[in-house]
């Protein structure tokens, strides 16, 4: 099952779709190094007697009195294969993502308001002059008391430049258009070429979209 699991990741990674496959597969990552130390932390549990002395180190020596079951030394070597396994697919779609977001390029449009927690984010490549616009709120909450921030988008509408048309003057439409935030934040992540939108751009955009508001 698990092979068949690495296959289809791989496959998907090949085809550019790298979401929600490597956000699920590290979660999988993690449950198995948890799981893992789990095993330890049971194994470190059996009862113990002393087996001798070590007089160099000046401590006593101990033995487990209850051998662990061979079901857990099973569990062992599952693990360490799979969080092997799971490891070196993950450092594949680790690499496909640095690959796409170094290839990123960020236009801030316009001026820019010195409250940037909202906003647009247009979404464009170089070779066409198709652009998406979501709307972005970027907000802040503690999780086990530890800050995270988390951008939420929504797709407004797709427009298309020209030759004439700056990113300026796209801009200037959306606000005609949407007037409820009359001198918006807005950005442009600009790509190569266009890859599945959903799977791998637009995540993609977000992550680093969060470096790049939490930098600014």
């Amino acid at each position: 099952m698990l092979l068949d699991y690495l296959q289809h990741a791989k496959a998907q990674f090949h085809r550019n779709r790298l979401y929600p496959v490597l956000g699920e597969m590290a979660a999988r990552h993690a449950e198995l190094l948890a799981l893992q130390q789990g095993k330890a932390d049971i194994t470190a549990q059996f009862p113990r007697q002393i087996s001798g002395i070590d007089w160099q180190n000046r401590q006593f020596e101990y033995k487990t009195s209850t051998q662990p079951l061979d079901s857990l030394q099973d569990l062992e070597a599952i693990l360490e294969v799979g969080k092997s396994l799971l490891g070196e697919g993950l450092e594949v779609g680790k690499q496909r993502y640095e690959e796409v977001a170094q290839k990123l390029e960020w236009l801030p449009v316009g001026l820019l308001p010195l409250r940037k927690e909202e906003g647009y984010l247009l979404l464009g490549t170089q070779s066409t002059w198709e652009t998406l616009c979501y709307r972005y709120e970027l907000s802040l909450f503690e999780n086990n008391l530890t800050p995270y921030r988390s951008l939420k988008t929504r797709y407004i509408g797709t427009f298309r430049r020209s030759l004439v048309e700056s990113w300026e003057s796209l801009k200037a439409k959306i606000i005609r258009q949407f007037t409820d935030l009359p001198n918006p934040a807005t950005f442009a992540a600009i790509f190569p070429q266009w890859l599945p939108v959903q799977p791998t751009l637009l995540p993609v955009a977000k992550r680093e979209f969060v470096r790049l508001l939490v930098g600014t």
